[in-house]
């Protein structure tokens, strides 16, 4: 499932959500970039919002980034804009790994990768390059921001929705969708797959990140707690060509230490 906004001929922009989202959660990106002049693609991975659900109740990494993969080529799309957000992150990653050459620019946003820590970083060693597109970065930066544990996100998100004084229909809408999600069944079946799995997928594995010979930002939040700027730090110490984006004030989840944008 996915939602498309945009010009048909605009630099096509793909989103893929985190834990607990679905592509209405990405509306004022979608918006914002589709206002630039750019065609957007917001997927909705399965399990979540309205997607459907495959027999095989695979939702691991591998399986998602295939799924991300068959998108692009039911759309015909052979340079895109790929954008990952949280632990989205990680089937993003994984679909890059495996079809570089159909990503112009990779975008991830709070990425909870589960790459291990290095025991300091050293912003000394990130390399600066040119900006990325400033109207996708301003879109990503304005509208997201990295969730927690899916039952707090959702919570988040309604509740935000209200503040922000959206209908009553798109709230029912967000419920609705996220309510359909089987959280312990996402779990278990992750769980079935590591314990399976002879070894981890690629985008477990540091070295190859040396592989994604592309343009990519990294947009993290300064206090971020459930995935602390160190892990962008290392994320981007490890990527040949990134630049490192961060965020003042923004946290993850607690209004105390920061800000927290969606």
């Amino acid at each position: 499932m996915w939602q498309e906004a945009g010009p048909p001929g605009g630099i096509p922009v793909v989103l893929i959500h985190g834990l607990g989202a679905w592509s209405e959660t990405w509306r004022p990106t979608i918006d914002a970039l589709a206002m630039a002049g750019y065609r957007v693609i917001a997927s909705t991975c399965p399990p979540f919002g309205f997607s459907f659900r495959p027999a095989s109740g695979d939702y691991s990494t591998e399986a998602q980034a295939k799924r991300i993969v068959a998108l692009l080529d039911a759309m015909k799309l052979d340079s895109v804009v790929l954008i990952g957000h949280s632990f989205g992150a990680r089937a993003t990653v994984e679909a890059a790994l495996s079809a570089p050459q159909r990503v112009r620019t990779l975008v991830l946003v709070c990425a909870a990768l589960g790459l291990q820590d290095p025991p300091g970083a050293d912003a000394g060693a990130f390399r600066p390059r040119r900006a990325a597109n400033r109207a996708v970065r301003n879109a990503v930066v304005a509208n997201t921001c990295h969730q927690s544990l899916a039952d707090r996100n959702v919570a988040a998100r309604v509740h935000l929705a209200s503040r922000r004084n959206h209908v009553p229909a798109h709230r029912d809408i967000s419920t609705a969708a996220s309510s359909r999600c089987d959280h312990r069944g996402i779990w278990a079946g992750g769980a079935r797959s590591s314990c399976c799995r002879m070894r981890q997928p690629a985008s477990r594995q540091p070295l190859l990140y040396r592989k994604l010979v592309l343009p990519t930002l990294v947009i993290w939040g300064e206090n971020d707690t459930v995935t602390p700027l160190p892990q962008a730090k290392h994320l981007v110490s490890l990527l040949p060509d990134a630049t490192l984006l961060t965020l003042p004030g923004i946290g993850s989840h607690s209004a105390a230490r920061g800000r927290r944008c969606f």
